[in-house]
């Protein structure tokens, strides 16, 4: 079992992002309190809502108790070029309370050496 940082051992360690398979939405929706959770999410383009994936990804960093308790990776392994340069600007645009977004575009994957294929 996990032990939380405030020293608590909940009964069901699968509480928590239950929902984290539904879409970037649900899973940043801060439920993690004394958690430490990083959410991953691999993409070939980028969402059709990119708004709501941005004020979502805004208003988890509000509701974080710790800065630490959240962190955010976008991978983009496709070549949309649209995608590329969304999440290029994202950090940026985003007013986040705390710094909990990564992204990692598929050019960028490139130069540190993964290979795609054909």
């Amino acid at each position: 079992q996990r032990e939380r940082r405030d020293g608590e051992v909940p009964a069901d360690p699968a509480q928590g992002r239950h929902h984290a398979c539904r879409g970037v939405e649900d899973a940043v929706i801060p439920d993690n309190r004394g958690w430490l959770e990083t959410v991953l999410v691999i993409t070939d383009g980028a969402p059709e809502r990119r708004k709501a994936v941005e004020q979502t990804i805004v208003e988890a960093s509000f509701d974080l108790a710790h800065p630490a308790d959240l962190k955010i990776v976008l991978v983009q392994v496709g070549a949309d070029a649209a995608a590329s340069q969304w999440l290029k600007g994202m950090k940026g645009r985003l007013q986040c309370k705390h710094d909990i977004l990564e992204t990692v575009t598929s050019d960028q994957l490139r130069e540190m050496g993964v290979q795609f294929a054909d």
